[in-house]
């Protein structure tokens, strides 16, 4: 090869690493704990901006939002949401004690409504976790170990031993 072709190689080369290190800058970030269930549902953590325009380019139509008041503050994602013509909800779940009866219900209503694609988070995907093994064994008649086995499908990590106290204590 003659000094010119190699030049150009060379440069070539150049550019690509440029463009590449470029999009790596620009490209969004993962969700946390991203999880795809049947019927286009997606659990995970935290979106940023970025991950809600992709959500939408996917075809989901509605983020359910289970973080507490003031959990979250970095950007308004309820309007954000909404700008991107999504539809979004917001059930706050701020600790572990809000796993009741009556947020699982309110759980349960929201998907009921919004059956696929849909995109629930909390911080981590823990909280969505918890609240789909819950509404498993409260409102679907799966044992415990099914129950477990689907929240942890949705997310379920460090909540694991309270949901199982919750299912033991009804």
């Amino acid at each position: 090869m003659n000094l010119p072709s190699k030049l150009t190689t060379l440069m070539i080369t150049l550019l690509l690493c440029r463009t590449v290190l470029a999009n790596q800058e620009t490209a969004p970030s993962a969700i946390k704990n991203l999880k795809t269930l049947p019927g286009k549902v997606l659990t995970g953590g935290q979106p940023d901006k970025e991950n809600l325009a992709a959500l939408k380019q996917q075809g989901i139509t509605t983020v359910i939002n289970f973080r507490g008041e003031g959990e979250f503050t970095e950007f308004d994602e309820a309007r954000y949401t909404e700008q991107l013509g999504m539809d979004y909800l917001h059930i706050p779940i701020d600790s572990k004690a809000a796993l009741t009866r009556e947020n699982v219900e309110r759980f349960k209503a929201a998907l009921t409504e919004h059956q696929q694609d849909v995109f629930l988070h909390c911080g981590s995907g823990n909280r969505v976790g918890a609240l789909f093994a819950l509404d498993a064994y409260w409102n679907d008649g799966k044992s415990a170990a099914e129950a477990l086995k689907i929240g942890e499908e949705a997310g379920l990590t460090s909540l694991k031993s309270y949901v199982e106290t919750l299912m033991t204590a009804q």
